[in-house]
């Protein structure tokens, strides 16, 4: 029996966007490798419009559905959100001749489980990151959009068949925080393809320069690394984008902290880049499961994370990673650690790429992701 599954995009988010970020390629990844594996037909319904038709034609079982090539955008938001409940209707036809329904995030699941009840298909629900948790005590959202998000979560969690949660931390925010028992969850941390992202023979690492990879927004907590960088004589690059970016280089050139934004790199030409460090840093004040720090362990740098959810899962301090807390000296010390003791460097490098081969490797996310289709045909 030929699987077809559906995967609800995030909401407002198109496969022109993840083109544009450089994110396309290893977004599908997983999927092109299990249409190629199994007898897999995929289908994804996207916030774009007909030129998100382009970035699948090479893709053989995988089409797509964009949203906007049957409803009209609008420039109003409110407008847009109310348009969304008439997709499930919109798309009828391609909808219920599917076996199985799957979020790429929690934000828009609305659309899927409004789905699952039109048709009376399986849901699987992933979340990248716990949204609820992350608005409520990371960012303080206004409470409006605290309660709306929650409510959205919960109407989503109670109504999915399989919930998937990136770590051990965001299933106990879900059993708790949403009354749902952890038998309908499983952990699932993000994958990473271990063929692309790996050490490169000799290849020369920058001992004068630390690396950062992520969006330059507040919680990545880029001023703390310029402020541990001060009077190390050491450099600063970055990959990403982000509405801080003028900020940061002011602060930086404040600091007399030389940086060099590298900007967007698409993520299949990225591993070159982290081979091209020994330190790889992420400072944030919350994550998810950060797939940049896990592809920087899986090239052999020597990671440095602070001591928050989404990391502290990841690194184990002083085997394939260091952790600290939130002071810029405890940062300091750590990089000018790493990059004396050639030991140290050496042990939480090999130790990384161990992890990452063990724990997030795309192999072992095909089968699982494959063996939970199966079940949800049973």
């Amino acid at each position: 029996m030929s699987i077809k599954l559906t995967l609800f995009f995030t909401y407002g988010i198109s496969l022109d966007i993840w083109k544009k970020k450089g994110l396309l390629n290893r977004e599908l990844k997983i999927y092109e490798e299990l249409i190629k594996k199994h007898d897999i037909q995929i289908q994804l319904l996207t916030y774009g419009n007909e030129s998100d038709y382009q970035w699948v034609q090479d893709f053989r079982g995988l089409t797509v559905l964009p949203v906007y090539s049957r409803i009209n955008f609008s420039k109003l938001k409110i407008v847009r959100l109310l348009k969304s409940l008439l997709i499930p209707w919109k798309f009828r036809k391609e909808l219920a001749d599917q076996n199985i329904f799957k979020t790429n995030q929690m934000f828009g699941s609305w659309v899927a489980v409004l789905s699952k009840l039109m048709f009376k298909k399986p849901l699987i629900v992933r979340c990248g990151y716990e949204i609820y948790n992350h608005y409520h005590k990371i960012q303080n959202k206004p409470f409006t959009i605290i309660s709306l998000t929650w409510l959205m979560s919960l109407f989503a969690y109670k109504l999915a068949d399989t919930i998937h949660v990136a770590t051990k931390e965001d299933l106990n925010v879900v059993t708790k925080s949403f009354w749902v028992p952890a038998s309908k969850i499983e952990v699932r941390p993000n994958w990473i393809d271990i063929n692309n992202f790996k050490p490169l023979k000799n290849n020369n690492r920058s001992t004068k320069t630390v690396l950062f990879v992520g969006r330059f927004e507040k919680e990545k907590n880029i001023f703390m690394l310029l402020d541990a960088l001060f009077k190390t004589g050491l450099h600063l690059d970055i990959v990403g984008e982000g509405s801080l970016k003028s900020k940061i280089q002011i602060y930086a050139d404040n600091l007399g902290v030389k940086v060099k934004f590298l900007g967007s790199v698409p993520n299949n030409e990225i591993a070159e880049i982290y081979n091209s460090y020994v330190v790889y840093v992420l400072c944030s004040i919350y994550e998810g499961n950060p797939k940049t720090l896990l592809e920087a362990m899986a090239c052999g740098c020597a990671v440095i994370g602070t001591d928050v959810p989404g990391i502290r899962s990841v690194i184990s301090h002083k085997k394939n990673g260091l952790l600290i807390d939130n002071r810029p000296s405890s940062l300091k010390e750590s990089i000018l650690n790493i990059l004396s003791d050639n030991k140290l460097r050496d042990t939480l490098s090999d130790n990384a790429i161990k992890y990452i081969k063990i724990n997030n490797s795309l192999e072992n996310a095909i089968i699982k992701e494959f063996n939970t289709y199966i079940e949800h045909l049973k």
